[in-house]
């Protein structure tokens, strides 16, 4: 048992340097020692849907949560793997019996504003992320999920200034970058919009969301294209159901 946890903390630090695949094989060493200890599977799990095998990353939680059915963090995979999948209710769900196991934890609370936000629930993610930001005042998730929910309530100056401050303590973070840029857009500045889209693409030049921003800002420039997105953007502050009608 003791080289188990030896195995597991060694994971952990691969998975927080982004070695994925050295953690990989470390958790599969991991179970191949201790097959009934639920743990190494929850982690083996995360990194699947990292690498966006939804199938066995979904195999292998569930079958962690078989073992251990009051495992919290078990419980946030099950939902980050079923959001993936596009099943939100079950992913809700899911994130509900973490939160009532510890209603402590801003994780949780965010992944549960990530849930509202897919389905444009503005007003459920903001008390969503402002009860995890209770727990931990500096968690960036809750933080972003905030401001994008403000936004599309149009509460800007709100969302704008949280994250000025999130910038402020953490500048090279590119989401974060992203989401300034989405709120620019938002206020109709959309060359100050362009600058943080370029900014969040530098620091990851994969964010397909920093990435379909800029092509927006820079179609903005059209006046009358401008009018079209003004019109998007003020469609999309409604919920889903609203929009449809």
């Amino acid at each position: 048992m003791n080289e188990y946890i030896l195995q597991i903390q060694r994971a952990q630090l691969l998975l927080e340097q982004n070695r994925l695949d050295l953690a990989k094989e470390t958790l599969q060493a991991a179970i191949a020692s201790e097959p009934n200890e639920s743990v190494a599977y929850t982690l083996l799990a995360y990194i699947l849907l990292q690498q966006e095998d939804l199938t066995g990353a979904r195999q292998l939680v569930e079958r962690s949560l078989g073992m251990s059915p009051e495992d919290d963090h078990a419980h946030l995979v099950y939902s980050c793997v079923l959001y993936a999948q596009g099943k939100l209710k079950q992913a809700d769900f899911s994130i509900r019996a973490a939160i009532e196991l510890d209603p402590t934890c801003a994780d949780y609370y965010a992944q549960q504003a990530r849930l509202e936000v897919t389905q444009c629930n503005w007003k459920k993610a903001v008390k969503a992320c402002e009860t995890g930001l209770q727990f931990d005042p500096d968690h960036k998730d809750c933080v972003n999920l905030r401001a994008v929910a403000l936004t599309k309530l149009g509460k800007r100056d709100s969302a704008g200034a949280g994250i000025r401050e999130a910038l402020a303590k953490d500048p090279e973070d590119a989401s974060t970058h992203a989401n300034m840029g989405w709120t620019l857009l938002h206020d109709g500045k959309s060359s100050e919009a362009a600058e943080h889209f370029r900014e969040s693409l530098r620091l990851d030049p994969d964010n397909d969301w920093a990435r379909s921003g800029i092509v927006e800002a820079l179609k903005a420039r059209n006046p009358i294209y401008r009018m079209v997105l003004n019109y998007s953007l003020w469609l999309s502050s409604f919920t889903a159901t609203t929009q449809m009608m």
